[in-house]
């Protein structure tokens, strides 16, 4: 199973997301767009893992979150990686939440090192990802468009849970199915 810890997203804010990505696609970037039902915030990629592991990562993880409260999330301002000028994958920023998601995903990667994935090397850079680029095509009409959006912002919602989910992969896209949820 290949697996990965997210924050999902509910439906009103995914519907504003949609309504931005509308906007976005204007520019007629050669982009793969993330589809409305898989925008989420990964906390931590596991990659391909064995089932028998499933109930253990759930017991690690519950414990690990245990005294971690619900709190709100926003979204907040488009950017991208590596950088506007020369992007690669578009994100939406987070504003509200962000120290939470930070201490969460620290408390998940820490936690499930000791049961054999490997930990992170890069800092963990809170963003749901909008699309990704497929070549340079129309980027600098692109990076207009990301730039008229520095300062979006939809939410917040509350994050009551985290959740273990899987990813299929398929050549229409990704598709993704919440195992289990942990609830904080």
């Amino acid at each position: 199973m290949r697996l990965f810890i997210a924050v999902t997203v509910p439906d009103d804010i995914k519907e504003q997301i949609v309504a931005l990505q509308s906007d976005l696609r204007s520019a007629r970037a050669d982009i793969k767009w993330v589809e409305k039902d898989n925008f989420h915030v990964t906390l931590k990629f596991l990659g391909e893992t064995a089932e028998e592991k499933l109930d253990g990562i759930v017991s690690a993880l519950s414990s690990a979150l245990a005294d971690i409260k619900p709190f709100a999330l926003s979204f907040a301002g488009v950017g991208a990686f590596p950088g506007v000028r020369a992007p690669r994958v578009v994100w939406l920023g987070i504003n509200e939440g962000k120290e939470q998601l930070k201490e969460a995903a620290q408390r998940i990667d820490e936690t499930l090192s000791k049961l054999g994935f490997a930990k992170e090397i890069r800092e963990f850079s809170s963003h749901a990802t909008l699309g990704r680029l497929r070549s340079a095509k129309n980027r600098g009409i692109l990076a207009e468009k990301i730039q008229k959006y520095g300062e979006a912002a939809f939410g917040p919602f509350t994050v009551d849970h985290i959740d273990v989910m899987q990813s299929f992969l398929s050549p229409s896209g990704p598709r993704y199915q919440c195992l289990k949820s942990i609830s904080i």
